[in-house]
């Protein structure tokens, strides 16, 4: 029984040799130097083409069916690509060096060859030269459209007065390697030229764990924005920039570090600014009255003042005292939080209304108002200047005097174990003089 098995046995094994022996010689290309059966190229055999053969045979124009244009799909929304457009050329060369890679010449080496590619096919995909510069440059426009920015998680004050949470958002953007790497496999391995892009997901920077210690309302200010188009675009810019900043216990920011420059780039307009010398056309106009909002907030809800700085005239949205000026490069508003836990900034615009909220723990509310003190006025010196080609005896106001003022400021904080007061700032708005000039005889004409 046993001997009849082992003869079973050795006969199946020599006829399984023979099988696939059969099955080599059957594969094996009648010249050596032939592709062997299993390579394909666009679904089609090239088994038993030299290199001199395929060559011909890519030298076809209905074989390579090079694209003029390339359609991006991404749902119902197509972008059309013009090959031209991005340097797309035929590499035949390297075409044909990826067909013949990899296969042995000849002997045991090439019947294992054989071997693999009757377990699997291998296809011989199309090589081709582009400009990556340009092919990128293309991709770029479509990104413009498919790109949605993150959303983070966001602390809004609602008509309820209660604080609520915005969870985060995530966004997206065209992934580039890997719809670059969809349209070369495309174009080198089949017919068909609509091609879904590919995405990747934009992940936002915080999380709503960050706002766990924030659960009311420490403070707020508002001041009216006039009504002056450049004025607004600019404040609503830089609102946006500061909007839901958090100060950690201990923390210092800076104002002109969180808003940027205010610069054309990056979207600000001239609108009245003032200046030591008086009121003019600038860069980012209104951005001052951000900086004197959230420096009122920041007062009423405890926060310590590093660095602030009064305007050289008084403005027309805050009493004197209660201003900040700022200028990126020279003039900043500077904070600390002095509390036990972090505050979080937001800044909403309401109609005309522009709202600074400081958010914070409840453990860290305080009972504060503010207080001015010791205000003066200082009146307008007169500057009375000749002038030879007025006439004689008479004069004209050439620049009108505006009286100036100065004024203390105190923070007052009511507390069970005794009220107390901080001095915060003394502030001095300079007087303009006012400018005479009167006509005079030139002393060459005098009698």
């Amino acid at each position: 029984m046993l001997r009849r098995g082992l003869l079973i046995a050795g006969v199946a094994l020599v006829q399984l040799i023979i099988n696939i022996t059969l099955g080599l010689v059957a594969a094996m290309p009648s010249n050596v130097e032939a592709l062997p059966t299993g390579v394909t190229l666009r679904g089609l055999s090239a088994a038993g083409l030299t290199e001199q053969e395929l060559s011909s045979l890519l030298d076809d124009s209905e074989t390579i069916n090079v694209p003029n244009k390339i359609i991006l799909r991404d749902g119902q929304k197509t972008w059309t690509i013009d090959a031209e457009s991005f340097g797309l050329n035929f590499d035949k060369q390297a075409t044909l060096d990826q067909a013949f890679s990899g296969l042995s010449a000849s002997g045991l080496d090439k019947a294992l060859d054989v071997l693999r590619l009757q377990a699997k096919k291998r296809e011989v995909a199309l090589q081709f030269t582009y400009d990556k510069n340009r092919l990128q440059a293309s991709l770029d426009n479509i990104n413009q459209e498919v790109y949605i920015a993150p959303q983070p998680a966001a602390l809004k004050y609602d008509q309820n007065g209660e604080v609520k949470v915005i969870p985060e958002k995530n966004g997206q953007m065209l992934d580039y390697e890997a719809t670059v790497a969809a349209i070369i496999a495309a174009i080198s391995t089949a017919d068909e030229y609509t091609i879904d892009i590919a995405k990747m997901p934009l992940i936002p920077q915080n999380d709503v764990t960050m706002f766990k210690d924030i659960n009311t309302e420490l403070a707020f200010f508002s001041t009216t924005i006039e009504n002056h188009q450049s004025r607004i675009e600019n404040i609503q810019l830089a609102a946006k920039t500061l909007d839901q900043t958090i100060i950690a216990p201990g923390e210092v920011i800076s104002f002109n570090s969180i808003v940027g420059p205010r610069t054309a780039e990056k979207g600000y307009r001239q609108a009245p600014i003032i200046t030591r010398t008086g009121v003019e056309q600038g860069l980012g106009g209104g951005v001052c009255q951000l900086a004197t909002t959230l420096y009122n907030s920041a007062l009423l809800s405890g926060l310590g003042i590093v660095e602030r700085a009064p305007h050289s005239i008084s403005v027309s949205y805050v009493e004197e005292g209660y201003d900040a000026t700022v200028a990126y490069d020279s003039i900043d508003l500077q904070l600390a939080n002095n509390h036990k836990h972090p505050v979080l900034i937001s800044v909403d615009i309401i109609e005309d209304k522009l709202i600074v909220r400081v958010l914070g723990n409840a453990g860290d509310q305080q009972d504060i108002s503010l207080e001015s003190r010791d205000y003066k006025t200082i009146a307008p010196a007169v500057t009375i200047k000749t002038d030879y080609s007025l006439p004689y005896g008479t004069s004209k106001e050439v620049q009108a005097g505006f009286a100036g003022s100065e004024v203390k400021v105190y923070r007052l904080i009511k507390s069970e174990n005794g009220d107390r007061e901080e001095y915060i700032s003394h502030s001095v708005y300079p007087s303009i003089n006012q400018v005479i000039v009167k006509g005079q005889i030139p002393k060459n004409r005098r009698k």
